[in-house]
């Protein structure tokens, strides 16, 4: 249990399967910065998440699939969440749409309440940013707190790599929002 002041285990996903995601990589530097204070951050491989075409017809007869049942698994050990979303097409996955609807069919909803980082990177020169503001609408209508801020990476090959973020505003903007993000969530529980 979280003390005073302190955020407790973080999920985080980056919804993508591509090893070489540049979504992967910006989650793992916001990992860095969690893990440097103390916050113990995991993360599930999002293939792992991966379900069927939600069915509400197939929920009643056969239960939620295994992947979303392990993402609400894990949700119910963390105190909050950030997802690296990729932009496809202006928008956001229909996989990561679908692994909501499925953990939507629970009562009380697992994303009711709980505070949400999202993030974007991508080679492109917008950031990923249409993509981030169209997820953010079905989190909310699940309850889901979507930290105001979202952030975002563009030219995102160019500007950061395994080891560090190169981009000294980018780096800084970083860790500017999961600080921000941080204290958003220590408000929302209370302490």
């Amino acid at each position: 249990m979280p003390g005073p002041n302190t955020v407790g285990q973080i999920l985080g996903i980056a919804a993508s399967t591509r090893p070489d995601s540049v979504n992967r990589l910006l989650l793992k530097h916001v990992f860095k910065l969690l893990e440097s204070q103390g916050i113990a951050c995991v993360s599930p491989d999002y293939a792992e998440l991966d379900a069927p075409s939600y069915s509400d017809m197939g929920y009643q007869q056969q239960g939620m699939p295994p992947g979303p049942a392990k993402l609400v698994t894990m949700m119910g050990r963390c105190n909050a969440m950030i997802i690296a979303v990729p932009e496809y097409n202006w928008s956001y996955p229909g996989s990561l749409k679908n692994i909501v609807d499925w953990v939507s069919c629970l009562k009380p909803c697992p994303l009711a309440g709980l505070p949400i980082l999202l993030l974007a990177a991508s080679p492109s020169l917008q950031g990923g940013v249409k993509g981030l503001i169209h997820f953010r609408v079905p989190l909310e209508a699940l309850g889901g707190y979507v930290y105001p801020k979202l952030f975002t990476v563009s030219d995102a090959l160019n500007v950061m790599d395994e080891h560090a973020i190169t981009h000294p505003r980018i780096r800084d903007g970083l860790a500017e929002t999961v600080t921000g993000f941080l204290d958003y969530s220590r408000r929302l529980s209370g302490v």
